[in-house]
């Protein structure tokens, strides 16, 4: 007659039980670790299929014909996007000064919103930039038609106002860091005929409510650097800030 079998203590039980809880968590973490690092990481690969190879002849922005121009479109409300200022402030480390660019930043938002979308430390910063001035695009106007569907978005013209970038500038969403965005900024800003790659922007999607085309009103300054707007016109984008060596605050 056989043995019976020892009964199975609680405790082992327990320990199974223990262990395949803790194998299920491990699982759950790795997999949650890679869809966070994979959404970090990776970008549209059409975010600029539609971005204009020509300064349009539509926009009111004024370009600069004596050198490039460097077109920064940005949701004001993006956390991605400071990423890509913090970028743009490496460039008067990176060329000389004669070589950098004239920047432009456009902060489109929806034509609803009031003036708390239009006044945040991140918009200050940017308005930093070298050679920078800012452009509210109410609606996303210019936006349209530059083509940019993404925060973050660069474009790089030569002075003849032919595209020579279209991308982003960060490694990740919301990282700064050494990439290869930023590596062809400043090649093509010493060289314009530089063979260089791109790679897609990281950020919100930009707003766009309409593609009609809007006069820019330029913002007045005051002695003590304070912008006063100006009264505004119906459905147009408004100049934020003035260019400056320095950047000077808004």
């Amino acid at each position: 007659m056989p043995e019976p079998s020892p009964p199975i203590r609680t405790s082992d039980k327990l320990s199974w039980a223990l262990g395949a809880a803790l194998l299920v968590w491990i699982a759950v973490a790795v997999a949650g670790w890679y869809g966070i690092s994979a959404y970090g990481f990776s970008g549209d690969p059409q975010a600029t299929t539609d971005v204009v190879p020509q300064w349009p002849a539509e926009s009111n922005i004024a370009r600069m014909t004596g050198r490039p121009t460097l077109v920064l479109f940005l949701h004001p409300k993006c956390p991605c996007s400071r990423a890509t200022v913090a970028e743009l402030e490496r460039l008067p480390m990176l060329v000389r000064g004669e070589t950098l660019p004239d920047v432009c930043v456009v902060v489109a938002a929806p034509r609803s919103t009031g003036d708390l979308w239009w006044s945040s430390p991140f918009l200050d910063r940017a308005a930093r930039l070298p050679n920078a001035h800012l452009l509210r695009d109410p609606g996303g106007v210019e936006t349209a038609l530059f083509g940019a569907r993404i925060s973050g978005t660069v474009l790089l013209f030569d002075p003849a106002g032919n595209r020579l970038y279209a991308g982003g500038v960060t490694m990740s969403r919301g990282h700064a860091g050494d990439n290869v965005g930023l590596q062809a900024v400043t090649s093509l800003l010493v060289d314009h005929d530089a063979d260089v790659p791109s790679i897609p922007p990281l950020g919100c999607v930009m707003v766009r409510e309409n593609r009609h085309p809007a006069s820019a009103t330029p913002v007045s300054h005051q002695d003590d650097g304070n912008l006063q707007d100006e009264p505004p016109a119906s459905d147009d984008s408004h100049a934020l800030s003035s260019r400056s060596a320095g950047g000077d605050p808004i």
